[in-house]
């Protein structure tokens, strides 16, 4: 299974965020559309870093 770990920036806070998701897209648009939470304080996030990480399964 495949995730991503990454870090978004808003010139307008001056602050980056941290997250991980499985669909970076989808979630920098949650981001930018919320009306509650930190991320909800500015609508000018930029996805500034981006890694990806498969992680195996246990049998």
């Amino acid at each position: 299974m495949k995730y991503y770990t990454y870090i978004l920036f808003s010139e307008k806070l001056q602050r980056y965020y941290i997250g991980s998701t499985q669909d970076v897209k989808e979630r920098l648009n949650k981001h930018l559309t919320s009306t509650t939470g930190f991320t909800s304080k500015a609508k000018d996030w930029k996805i500034k870093l981006r890694r990806s990480l498969t992680l195996e399964q246990k049998p």
